[in-house]
């Protein structure tokens, strides 16, 4: 479930735009079908049908992610003057990559084990544990060689350390505990007097 959030601002009655606390999937694709000849930016595309998209163009989850195809992007509101922007990075995908990774380390060091202590169900503990606990150490390695591995594509296609309009890095994402809590400056009056309200709530 995602949620859409809108504010105003009690000073002089602005209200923002909507903004999303959801994170997006996107791809960078080298020639989309039926859209050749487009420039970088125009190249990611959001995956709304996730398997659909990536298949229609040759890809899998896996393939994109080792490719180093996969950006994140979420939402960013500007706590100097309340722009809402992007960040878009460049990634793998959370738990899917790291699952893969972990279970090729847990079956290998299961079957050593099993066969080194001559039981199959010790063996097949040993995978199970060393799976669980290896998920998330092995998504943050892939996710750092895929950056490493790409670098010069994160550098030009990385977008949103910086607010597009003030230039200031300081900013609040709507996924952030309390966010409702949070007064922000006002984009037209200038005031810190905007809080935001849920708008709607989407159920997957």
């Amino acid at each position: 479930m995602h949620r859409m959030y809108q504010g105003r601002c009690a000073n002089c009655g602005h209200r923002t735009p909507e903004i999303s606390d959801e994170s997006a999937l996107a791809v960078y694709l080298d020639d989309p079908i039926g859209s050749p000849g487009l420039s970088d930016d125009d190249r990611i595309v959001f995956l709304q049908h996730l398997s659909d998209t990536l298949a229609e163009n040759g890809y899998t989850l896996w393939s994109a992610t080792i490719q180093g195809r996969l950006f994140w992007h979420t939402s960013r509101i500007c706590t100097a003057c309340g722009q809402h922007y992007g960040v878009r990075k460049l990634g793998s995908l959370s738990g899917c990559s790291g699952f893969a990774s972990a279970a090729v380390v847990g079956f290998a060091s299961g079957v050593f084990y099993g066969i080194w202590s001559s039981s199959f169900l010790h063996g097949f503990f040993v995978a199970l544990t060393v799976t669980c606990f290896a998920i998330l150490p092995m998504e943050a390695c892939l996710h750092a060689w895929v950056r490493m591995r790409y670098a010069s594509r994160a550098r030009k296609l990385d977008r949103g350390r910086c607010c597009p309009k003030c230039g200031s890095r300081r900013a609040v994402s709507p996924m952030r505990p309390g966010f409702r809590r949070v007064k922000l400056p006002c984009s037209r009056c200038g005031t810190r007097s905007v809080t935001y309200k849920v708008t709607a709530e989407c159920i997957y």
